[in-house]
């Protein structure tokens, strides 16, 4: 075996080990830009133009359980949380309808909302009902 020989088989092995590398590192995900949440789509910015409705922006309901309308533009995943507790549910899908219920007791009841998406984290949003009777 010649010089040349062994410098060709010598660069074949270096661009398996490389490639085997940049295939099993997770690099190839963010050089060809895959979402690194979920999904595979690609974001120009942070969820943008939030809003929440608690049934439909009602002044006040009966029930604990309550429909929110939400939108969210570039969203993958959002998260929500009643006012009086300090933790917040697990990232969910994106969804424009959710079914949510309010904590327990009567009074003013405030949801709060965020979403995110390869490129970070959308503001916290949020709207509140009076839970009477």
């Amino acid at each position: 075996m010649d010089l040349r020989e062994f410098e060709i088989i010598l660069s074949a092995i270096f661009l398996l080990a490389f490639l085997g590398f940049f295939f099993n590192s997770g690099a190839s995900s963010f050089i060809i830009g895959k979402a690194s949440i979920t999904g595979s789509a690609v974001y120009d910015s942070i969820p943008k133009n939030l809003n929440i409705a608690i049934n439909n922006y009602d002044y006040s309901t009966d029930k604990n359980e309550v429909d929110l309308n939400l939108h969210a533009e570039g969203a993958l995943e959002c998260k929500y949380k009643n006012s009086e507790v300090s933790y917040w549910s697990n990232w969910r899908p994106y969804t424009a309808k959710k079914t949510w219920v309010l904590s327990e007791g009567l009074g003013d009841k405030e949801v709060y909302y965020q979403c995110r998406n390869d490129k970070g984290y959308s503001d916290i949003i949020s709207d509140s009902i009076l839970l009477v009777s």
